[in-house]
């Protein structure tokens, strides 16, 4: 299971992920970020409480960082997987 919470933080609309970023919820996450990109504000992912990616999370979230996205809090396992790991507490 994957939440998805948007959070206005001053200038930046924040995507909180928790839990697992799996397949079968890669779309539900490209829409949320389709939705707030479009509304012309900066735009982070706080992934922080996510424990598992699969390869298909993996994939779109190298996709959002293309599109402008930031990681902005990240946990270990993410940022591993993004190639960040020295950079876990702040990535951007």
């Amino acid at each position: 299971m994957l939440r998805i919470t948007l959070t206005p933080a001053g200038q930046t609309l924040v995507l909180k992920l928790e839990g697992r970023l799996l397949a079968p919820w890669c779309q539900e996450l490209r829409a949320a970020a389709q939705g707030a990109t479009a509304r012309g504000a900066k735009v982070s992912l706080d992934t922080v409480d996510v424990w598992f990616v699969d390869a298909d999370g993996a994939a779109l979230l190298r996709t959002l960082l293309t599109w402008g996205i930031t990681v902005d809090r990240s946990s270990a396992f993410v940022a591993e997987l993004l190639g960040r790991g020295q950079q876990r507490a702040e990535i951007s």
